[in-house]
């Protein structure tokens, strides 16, 4: 069962889980088709996992269409500090951000929807995250932009933790010379 723990920039859905938990362990439902169409998210198309090690920043993540992807992130192992980016520029939160840590403890999820991007780091020492996505990767439509950049300024929780990036985000552009949305 799933239920919205909160709203970010309108349409990114912070969403929490019922976990059933007992001395053996626990069972959690990581979402219904049913609910899924209550609250507005898409068929999932594929499931992708990622390891990281603490530090380890990706992203600012997205496609542009014809394959614009929609994603539905939850943190399996370990916690991650994630991130949805509105590039959306006839939105009135265009370049706007909203941060959430998924962990395994809360086994809540963020849904960005399509037209964000999307970027985490991981404050683990271990984290393993499930990205279940709308459209499946179409490298000819993958896009970065820098984690970094001054615009968007977000704001990572990163003062004690040494950040390890890829070379692609590292030379991502910049908000004013990337492909965004209309």
């Amino acid at each position: 069962m799933i239920k919205i723990a909160a709203r970010h920039l309108g349409d990114a859905l912070e969403l929490d889980t019922v976990t059933y938990s007992d001395e053996r362990g626990f069972f959690v439902e990581l979402g219904r088709r049913s609910e899924f169409d209550q609250i507005g998210i898409p068929p999932l198309v594929p499931t992708n996992l990622s390891s990281s090690r603490r530090g380890v920043m990706r992203g600012i993540h997205y496609q542009v269409p014809p394959n614009v992807q929609g994603t539905l992130v939850s943190g399996m192992s370990g916690e991650i500090w994630d991130v949805a980016v509105d590039l959306r520029r006839s939105s009135p939160t265009f370049a706007e951000w909203a941060g959430v840590t998924l962990s395994s403890d809360a086994m809540n999820m963020l849904w960005v929807p399509p037209g964000f991007g999307h970027a985490f780091v991981a404050l683990s020492d271990r984290a393993l995250v499930m990205y279940r996505t709308t459209a499946e990767f179409d490298p000819s439509a993958d896009r970065s932009l820098a984690y970094d950049d001054p615009t968007i300024a977000i704001d990572w929780p990163t003062s004690d933790v040494q950040v390890s990036v890829s070379d692609k985000d590292r030379n991502a552009p910049r908000l004013g010379e990337a492909e965004v949305f209309a």
